[in-house]
């Protein structure tokens, strides 16, 4: 079963495939990124068969729409996620025992420290030195 996204595609999302079968998308995952493979979205999918099956989506990006800049930045995001993968494995939310509001939180005050850090290196660079 191959299916074609029309627009963004969401879990609880219907699909009918190519050979008209229906189905409902029951979880959603990126796939690819290594050693420079394009990104590719996979949807499982549970048919009115009612055999659950992973499935690649054809026609469906992270942002369609993004370019320039806008294409940067998700370039990063996925480096980042590439990172996570080789140190955690791939991204399961529903198994993943981290706190993910604890780990931002601690992230970002790690940035604080790194930012001031930084503004008082630039700030003596400055300064003549007496």
């Amino acid at each position: 079963m191959t299916a074609t996204a029309i627009g963004p595609l969401q879990v609880g999302d219907r699909l009918v495939s190519r050979d008209g079968q229906e189905a409902t998308v029951v979880k959603m995952e990126l796939r690819g990124g290594l050693d420079g493979a394009p990104w590719e979205t996979w949807a499982q999918l549970t048919p009115d068969d009612g055999v659950q099956r992973w499935v690649k989506v054809e026609g469906s990006e992270l942002d369609p729409e993004a370019d320039g800049d806008e294409e940067d930045v998700l370039d990063v995001i996925r480096e980042r996620l590439e990172m996570g993968r080789g140190t955690y494995g791939p991204l399961r939310l529903d198994s993943d025992p981290r706190d993910f509001e604890h780990e931002a939180l601690e992230e970002l005050l790690d940035g604080c420290v790194y930012l001031s850090c930084e503004l008082l290196r630039r700030e003596r660079c400055r300064s003549p030195t007496s």
